[in-house]
């Protein structure tokens, strides 16, 4: 036996409820471009740490160490600002932006 669900849309018929409907839409909005905002932020902040403890192990490292670096893949210049146009660095900008 086969159920089917009824889906009800909600559509405003006075105006007080189309400004709160509006109103909670915008609230939403502000919300995720707030949550994009506190991300990018965190995420450029540990950029900057992994920046700065990859350029104290180029200055610390031994010359005959031979084994993996400090993080994963490491941009190749340390001391660039390509390092913070990361996939995940742009992604919260992306989302402000839309």
């Amino acid at each position: 036996m086969v159920h089917y669900v009824k889906f009800e849309v909600y559509l405003p018929t006075r105006f007080e409820d189309s400004v709160k409907s509006h109103k909670s839409i915008s609230d939403l909005c502000a919300l995720g471009i707030i949550a994009s905002v506190l991300s990018s932020i965190s995420l450029i902040m540990s950029s900057l740490a992994v920046q700065n403890i990859l350029i104290w192990w180029d200055d610390k490292k031994p010359h005959d160490y031979a084994g993996p670096g400090v993080i994963g893949l490491a941009p190749r210049n340390v001391k660039s600002s390509n390092y913070f146009f990361a996939p995940w660095n742009l992604l919260s900008i992306a989302f402000i932006l839309a």
